[in-house]
């Protein structure tokens, strides 16, 4: 007799399924967490693993590429047993070492058939089928024979038995198809978004390089002004001067960056590619470009500057092993939060103990009811916490995009139907932690936060 186990946080799912694979003649075994998973399998084996993606502390995708690091569970097929769907999250699993992708709302025949696939289980009507084709390959040879009525029941049953078979070899063959045609116009649509993507990154290490060389320069400009202001003496006129030069510098920034938002609008009208997204790109960079002015000078009032470093520098983000784990930019006074950057590039806000406090914003949908891939007003790049503590997160790799709201799914998690207009959107999703390098909410310790209160 097989074995499965069944990982699920729900204890009614679990019931379900256990039903489902008893009527398989399969044994089966519930946890409730991936952790408990973990603890069973030290001691324990079976012969496949159904896996919830949707669970507290560790999701089912993290839960598969652990078993698969695993030599004493990565022989062990996983086939994960979901509510989630797309082909962006079906390509997920599959690459982490998913066999097989199986919706919860499915009846036993799919799982059956998925069962079959691995050879757990004998696919159901085999002999039925077996016999039934044999039947068939001569039945224009055969004479017509008075037929009884314990013949016709027969003959019926037979029939039925046929006819279940070739529709149960009908339904998989078309679910195959399917999914290889959802994977090709994946790798299609994955083709078109690199060849976009390749060319942002040649304009973004440009911009970069010129903010870069702009940045340099100013900096040993400052240099220079420093020397100045200790042989002369500071005085009131000299910060004057040195002030109006800086937000000389910054008004030319700022209309390079309105050149360069032009370039990319004849760019995009050349390739195709939506102005929106490429507008929204063109201010994370204005953004990170401020964010970017060298250390040393701060605006005052009266048109004093002063020449004392931003406490901001002295702050860093480290790990309960004491090493700097984000790059601090920004320090918010009125929500008294950190504007924080990971070595994997992607932004966050960071409260005072460490915890990842950006909202999630709205959640926009192209179906009805709140169905299929998610989208949000905001750049590639970002991590966001939902109100029930889970982790979101827009894909550096994906482009922004113009679309018509169906529905839309507020910050407390209602789907309501969505009366505007077109929107400038990004594809949000569930933390992944090798794309972010974020485990959960808590990033660490902030050293130096003290100096930043008033």
């Amino acid at each position: 007799m097989r074995h499965a186990l069944i990982v699920d946080d729900s204890i009614t799912a679990c019931r379900i399924l256990e039903r489902k694979l008893s009527r398989l003649n399969v044994g089966s075994k519930s946890v409730l967490s991936a952790a408990k998973a973990f603890v069973y399998l030290e001691g324990h084996s079976c012969d496949v693993i159904f896996m919830d993606h949707n669970m507290p502390e560790m999701d089912g995708l993290e839960a598969v590429k652990i078993l698969q690091d695993n030599p004493k569970t990565a022989a062990i097929p996983v086939l994960m047993y979901t509510s989630e769907d797309g082909e962006y999250y079906v390509s997920q699993a599959m690459s982490l070492g998913a066999m097989d992708v199986l919706p919860k709302e499915l009846g036993s025949d799919y799982i059956s058939s998925a069962l079959a696939k691995l050879g757990l289980v004998k696919a159901r009507d085999d002999d039925d089928s077996s016999s039934a084709e044999v039947n068939l390959e001569h039945v224009e040879d055969e004479q017509p024979q008075p037929a009884t009525e314990g013949t016709d029941v027969k003959s019926q049953l037979s029939s039925d038995k046929i006819i279940q078979t070739v529709v149960n070899e009908v339904r998989g063959f078309v679910r195959h198809i399917n999914q290889r045609m959802k994977r090709e116009l994946y790798i299609t649509n994955v083709d078109i978004q690199q060849g976009l993507e390749d060319h942002m990154d040649r304009q973004h290490a440009e911009f970069i390089k010129i903010l870069q060389q702009q940045n340099e320069q100013l900096l040993a400009s400052q240099q220079l002004q420093r020397q100045s202001l200790q042989n002369v003496g500071a005085n009131l006129s000299t910060y004057s001067r040195i002030a109006s030069f800086c937000i000389l510098i910054l008004f030319a920034a700022l209309f390079y960056n309105v050149q360069q938002l032009q370039v990319l609008k004849a760019v995009s009208d050349k390739g195709s590619v939506d102005m929106a997204a490429l507008e929204l790109n063109l201010r994370e960079y204005m953004h990170e470009s401020i964010q970017n002015m060298p250390a040393g000078i701060s605006l005052q009032d009266d048109d004093n500057v002063g020449l004392e470093s931003p406490t901001l520098a002295t702050v860093s983000l480290q790990n309960t092993e004491g090493n700097a784990i984000g790059q601090v930019i920004q320090w918010d006074e009125k929500t008294h939060t950190l504007l924080v950057m990971n070595d994997n590039n992607y932004l966050f806000k960071v409260s005072p103990e460490g915890m990842i406090v950006s909202p999630l914003p709205t959640r926009f949908y192209a179906q009805d009811e709140c169905f299929g891939d998610a989208f949000v007003e905001s750049f590639k790049g970002a991590i966001f916490v939902d109100a029930e503590k889970t982790l979101w997160y827009t894909p550096i790799e994906q482009a922004a995009q113009r679309l018509q709201p169906v529905s839309a799914k507020g910050s407390q998690g209602q789907c309501s139907l969505y009366a505007g207009g077109e929107v400038t959107v990004t594809t949000v999703q569930r933390n992944f932690t090798d794309d972010t390098g974020i485990v959960n909410t808590y990033m660490g310790q902030i050293d130096g936060f003290s100096e930043l209160e008033p």
